[in-house]
């Protein structure tokens, strides 16, 4: 299953895949309005029901390149592969979110 979902003005966004055991093998941070040969840099977090937010390290985008639905630069920074049967096991109400470094708003996603 692919979850994605992008801020009030739709030029970030997130997408999860996730299966049925709440393993979560690919989350993407994606970003529309980029600015070619830039470097950006991402990060994502989890916060389980009842848990406090677990963060992860900056991590650098893994593609930049044209947009394909509209004039710009697209970037996307990837944790994991798509198709593998692994990843963290997290439960359903578990909420997602990815933000881009420099970018105050975050993008969010809960699972199940």
């Amino acid at each position: 299953m692919d979850t994605h979902r992008c801020t009030d003005r739709g030029n970030y966004c997130i997408t999860v895949q996730y299966n049925t055991a709440t393993r979560v093998p690919l989350i993407i941070a994606h970003k529309v309005s980029g600015v070619k040969n830039h470097t950006y840099w991402a990060r994502w977090s989890h916060k389980k029901p009842g848990h406090s937010t677990q963060t992860s390290g900056w991590k650098k985008s893994t593609w930049t390149g044209d947009n394909g639905r509209a004039p710009g630069v697209a970037v996307e920074t990837l944790w994991g592969k798509k198709g593998r049967p692994g990843g963290p096991k997290l439960p359903n109400g578990t909420l997602m979110c990815t933000q881009l470094k420099g970018s105050a708003p975050k993008t969010c996603s809960v699972l199940g």
